[in-house]
């Protein structure tokens, strides 16, 4: 009786052990998939974007909106990012307590700059209403 009792509980930790080797490689895999999709292709496009309506701004071709959105979507990829390595290091050190061991690591993550807030080339001179003049303006500040 107690040897039926022991080899249903032993299989029962098993089983839920498997289950839970599962579900976090799969969280694992899945965080790593989106990781590449945003390293690789989503901020490379935001940021050539935003190039180009850093670009676009001083030419007239775009606006300064423009810009500061193409600067916040970058910011917001890039917090994303670090998100999904977060869930990655979550799920890998679940996986490692389940397992038992340290898994064997592919090296160091990739981390990701976020460049300095956009610089247009313009100067406040080029904003100034054009009826007021120069000491009007000083005053004003």
């Amino acid at each position: 009786h107690r040897v039926v009792e022991s080899a249903r509980r032993y299989d029962a930790e098993r089983d839920d052990t498997f289950r839970q080797i599962r579900r976090f490689a799969a969280t694992a895999d899945a965080a790593e998939r989106q990781l590449a999709l945003y390293r690789d292709r989503i901020v490379p496009n935001t940021r050539r974007a935003l190039d180009v309506s850093i670009t676009d701004y001083p030419t007239g071709r775009g606006d300064v909106l423009q810009v500061i959105d193409n600067y916040t979507q970058l910011l917001a990829f890039e917090i994303q990012i670090a998100r999904y390595e977060a869930d990655l290091g979550q799920s890998l050190a679940s996986l490692e307590r389940v397992v038992g061991c340290e898994l064997a690591s592919a090296g160091p993550a990739k981390t990701t700059t976020t460049p300095p807030a956009p610089q247009p080339s313009s100067s406040v001179e080029d904003h100034v209403a054009p009826n007021s003049s120069s000491e009007d303006n000083a005053d004003s500040l």
